[in-house]
């Protein structure tokens, strides 16, 4: 009988996922703040940690994408479509800059 109260209980517990920020990219992260400015910059805030990363966020928190280049536009739609599902992604940024920016996304 305990075993089963066990496996229950086990079976309500909720999962809690590992999203973080680390090196050179922050991984099954969900995006909880863009601000977008008027030249085109995107500055990307998740629920990871980005002061984790190894390179400088601006403000601390912020990852920052050019949206003005075909591939930032692409980027740009596929974290906007992620927050809308309420997906998560793997952000990869350059090593080593300041302010940090993306290279490349990836909907998890």
């Amino acid at each position: 009988m305990k075993n089963i109260i066990a496996c229950l209980f086990m079976l309500t517990v909720p999962v809690v996922a590992n999203a973080n920020c680390a090196t050179g990219s922050c991984t099954d992260v969900k995006i909880q703040e863009m601000q977008v400015v008027s030249d085109g910059v995107v500055y990307i805030q998740t629920s990871g940690i980005e002061a984790a990363l190894n390179c400088t966020p601006e403000s601390g928190v912020f990852i920052k994408l050019n949206a003005t280049t075909d591939g930032g536009k692409i980027i740009f739609s596929s974290l906007l479509a992620s927050q809308q599902a309420n997906k998560n992604v793997n952000i990869r940024i350059i090593d080593n800059v300041s302010p940090c920016q993306v290279v490349y996304v990836s909907v998890k």
